[in-house]
């Protein structure tokens, strides 16, 4: 997995170390410099890259100031590009006012970029303050007038929840035992809907025809199915996969206290989440392993070991420090530290490293139908959206 190297991409004529460098200064330059050619706006989303990639968050936060009040528009313009990952910082760190205060500068704008904004109301969820994150959702519906019908139904769902529609009977009741034990477990409202919401969909969409044995999990089903969940418009935006993938392990655990799956099918199931679990690692920018924190507000689960919970949330605490830099050419185990290989699914990361690794030398020997080039992913991504046709389909390199 490698860091991308932005460093160059800046057209501003400015030889600074941004470690040392005064943000203010920075901005300056940048104004000054500023023509059609050498964009402001790009140039000021550059610095940002650096700057998060390196987990220089206060730096991040006095160009937000800077902006705030020297440039309102290139401000607004960034807005969705600066405080996201600031308001997760902030949570991170139980910083309750920052965060409450930007995802209400956010919420002013949500419809620059919905996707991402209900994805942090989530996130708000997952940290414990639903509360909070409704009495958002209002003022949005109360005060934004850019939204469409279809997201203000969105926006109005995190209000008032309906539980996913399913006339399976053994669905139904393996769902008031989740919620039953969820609360218990201190999981919030709306991720223990997501997580089982989620779930239903898997089981019902891959083995609908066994009606009586519908609750299962099945390796490369549950993986691709978590890919899918991860893979949300390529925003890292993956703290909604972790929460249903860690959250499958509460699922099974509450089915089995009930007796409603077997010791054998209990441990078969957890060996399988384990296992995308490794899938999950290896596949998400491990410089961001942080962003999950979340999880560890919840109960322990049964199904994890004392030592493993504690273990991996301590990777998670040292993953904030680490700085893309530091990933360039390095194992998991460099980047997330030794204890990574202890954890349950540690023995299957090297399986999936190199799952991964032969997944992206696929894709560097593909070559293009349009003018049978393979200089540019453009082509292949218009392709897979739909936004092309078949001109575009990509062909096995000869």
């Amino acid at each position: 997995m490698e860091a991308k190297d932005n460093s160059e991409k800046c057209s501003f004529n400015l030889n600074i170390d941004l470690s040392k460098a005064d943000i203010g200064e920075v901005y300056k330059a940048i104004s000054e410099d500023a023509t059609l050619e050498n964009n402001a706006w790009m140039n000021l989303e550059i610095v940002s890259d650096i700057l998060f990639s390196e987990k220089d968050f206060d730096k991040v936060e006095k160009l937000i100031e800077t902006l705030r009040s020297c440039d309102s528009e290139i401000y607004k313009g960034l807005i969705f590009h600066l405080l996201p990952e600031m308001i997760c910082y902030h949570l991170f760190n139980d910083n309750q006012e920052m965060a409450f205060k930007k995802i209400d500068e956010l919420a002013k704008y949500c419809n620059e970029d919905f996707l991402l904004f209900t994805h942090l109301l989530d996130v708000l969820d997952a940290y414990g303050f639903t509360y909070r994150m409704r009495e958002t959702a209002k003022d949005v519906l109360k005060e934004n007038t850019g939204l469409d019908e279809d997201d203000k139904a969105i926006i109005e769902s995190l209000i008032s929840i309906n539980d996913y529609p399913t006339d399976n009977e053994t669905l139904i009741k393996a769902r008031n035992i989740f919620f039953e034990s969820s609360r218990q477990m201190n999981i919030p409202e709306i991720a223990s809907h997501n997580i089982i919401d989620a779930l239903i969909v898997y089981f019902e969409n891959n083995f609908q025809n066994d009606k009586s044995h519908i609750i299962h999990f099945e390796l490369d089903s549950f993986r691709d199915y978590i890919a899918v969940l991860i893979d949300n418009e390529n925003m890292d935006t993956f703290e909604y996969g972790a929460s249903i993938l860690w959250g499958s392990v509460y699922f099974i655990d509450s089915l089995y206290s009930k007796g409603m799956i077997s010791d054998e099918e209990y441990n078969y199931f957890l060996d399988i989440i384990e296992h995308v679990k490794a899938f999950f690692i290896v596949n998400i920018p491990w410089n961001g392993f942080w962003k999950i924190k979340f999880l560890y507000s919840w109960t322990k689960p049964s199904g994890i070991d004392d030592d493993e919970f504690v273990n991996e949330s301590e990777i998670v605490e040292y993953n904030l420090k680490t700085k893309a830099s530091q990933i360039v050419n390095k194992s998991i185990t460099n980047v997330l530290g030794p204890k990574i290989k202890s954890l349950s699914y540690g023995r299957y990361l090297e399986e999936e490293e190199i799952a991964f690794k032969k997944n992206i030398e696929k894709e560097d020997i593909m070559t293009f139908g349009f003018e049978n080039k393979k200089d540019s992913m453009f082509p292949y991504l218009n392709y897979l959206s739909g936004e092309t046709d078949n001109e575009f389909k990509p062909e096995p390199a000869k």
